[in-house]
């Protein structure tokens, strides 16, 4: 990102940003955990933030869990 930062909206839109949320809301559900829900939370409102702010489109991809 340093190098090259105009490949950061690229690599959030087809990597990152694919399946963090999903991995985040599945992270934020578990109860037994209150410090990793609340990192799952915060880290998922940040990642919407940068998506909104670069206004970057995120392919929609399925998930099997």
């Amino acid at each position: 990102a340093e190098n090259r930062p105009e490949l950061l909206p690229e690599y959030l839109a087809e990597h990152l940003l694919t399946w963090a949320d999903h991995y985040l809301q599945l992270l934020a559900e578990q109860q037994d955990y209150p410090f990793y829900r609340g990192l799952a939370l915060l880290t998922r409102q940040t990642l919407q933030n940068w998506q909104q702010q670069a206004a970057i489109n995120v392919p929609i991809v399925p998930f099997y869990r």
